[in-house]
């Protein structure tokens, strides 16, 4: 339990991140009936920036409870766990962004879809 404190205490502050990402599932989730491929995409992108976190903690708190490995040791599982956190928040941010442009009408389409529909009235 001595050594469990620490690594709560210093990933802690991630838990921002993971409640901002499950808000923004459950937006996007609120969302899918107007917008089914922003929503989708945006679903996808926050679990993998919430997998992004858990490895984040996971690699910090590796870390932390194997202070007694020497960085030889070290460095290759620290490696593996930041290549594998950047490739989540690439793939993550990539889709957010696309999903920020997915399922937008044209300028004109979405102008002149409202005066076609209350002139029809």
């Amino acid at each position: 339990m001595e050594k469990l404190l620490p690594v709560i205490a210093a990933t802690a502050p991630r838990a921002i991140f993971v409640i901002l990402f499950i808000v923004g599932i459950v937006i996007a989730l609120a969302r899918h009936g107007r917008h089914p491929l922003a929503s989708r995409l945006a679903v996808i992108a926050f679990i993998l920036l919430l997998a992004r976190e858990i490895v984040s903690v996971a690699s910090q708190a590796y870390v932390m409870l194997h202070t007694d490995l020497r960085a030889h040791e070290l460095l290759p599982i620290v490696t593996a766990y930041n290549l594998a956190g950047l490739a989540l928040s690439l793939a993550g941010t990539t889709l957010l962004a696309v999903a920020v442009f997915a399922d937008r009408n044209p300028a004109g389409a979405s102008a002149a879809a409202p005066a076609t529909a209350s002139a029809s009235r």
